[in-house]
Formats: structure tokens, C-alpha cells, sequence
């Protein structure tokens, strides 16, 4: 599976695995991010 130019939503965005799977999907052209977390005040752009 190529994820450029995709649309994916990944839960549980805070840290760890989900921050890490959400800077992995960046970097790899992914062209919308749906993230789910329960602070969303500590995502970063």
C-alpha cells in the first residue's frame, strides 16, 4: 500500500505509538490526518 496522496485517521495521537504512526505518516506524503486524542491542546501541528 503507497499512503501518498491518502486519507487516513489514526486514534490515540497524545504520544507514543499514535504521535510516532502520525510523524511516519508525514513523512511519507499522506495528504489528510485525522487524529483522535483526549487532550488535544498537547498535538502539535
Amino acid at each position: 500500500m503507497r499512503p501518498e496522496n491518502t486519507t487516513v485517521f489514526v486514534t490515540g495521537t497524545n504520544r507514543g505509538i499514535g504521535q510516532a504512526l502520525i510523524e511516519g505518516l508525514r513523512e511519507r506524503g499522506v495528504q489528510q490526518i485525522y487524529a483522535a486524542t483526549r487532550q488535544p491542546e498537547q498535538i502539535s501541528d
